[in-house]
């Protein structure tokens, strides 16, 4: 329950059309000093500070080709939170991050919430290393190749 933990909610990311209504629900339920941040970020600096705050990214896409955002707040240091679908348990493999039903990702969410300490000290980060271009010299060739 929000009078037993404590978090906030830093939602991040432009809107294209129409919005899902869970947001304003989210906006209208919570009090506000549950809300850090809602809506996109012009810098990029800013949303990496923002990715950095965070402890677990969220995602309850239904389409989705590969998750940009979700491996950019888990190199951040985010723990994920994906359904088991799409694209997702071949880059999430541990389980752990994984949810196949609405009750699971509530009891994932209401766990973290209720242990931050265990979130952020026992969980494993999801490994973004085969992923970065920057400072991996394999994936380089490896595009060089196609």
């Amino acid at each position: 329950s929000i009078r037993t933990s404590s978090f906030s909610l830093i939602i991040l990311g432009q809107s294209y059309g129409e919005q899902p209504s869970i947001f304003s629900e989210i906006l209208s339920k919570l009090p506000s000093n549950y809300i850090r941040h809602c809506g996109f970020v012009e810098s990029k600096s800013d949303y990496e500070k923002l990715l950095m705050e965070g402890d677990v990214v969220v995602s309850t896409a239904q389409h989705e080709f590969f998750g940009v955002a979700m491996l950019e707040a888990c190199r951040a240091g985010c723990i994920p939170i994906v359904p088991d679908r799409l694209v997702y348990p071949e880059i999430y493999t541990n389980e752990q991050y994984r949810y196949r039903t609405k009750t699971q990702l509530l009891n994932k969410l209401k766990e973290y919430c209720l242990k931050p300490d265990y979130l952020r000290n026992k969980v494993d980060k999801q490994d973004t290393f085969q992923f970065e271009w920057d400072k991996n010299e394999l994936i380089r060739q490896q595009y060089l190749q196609l």
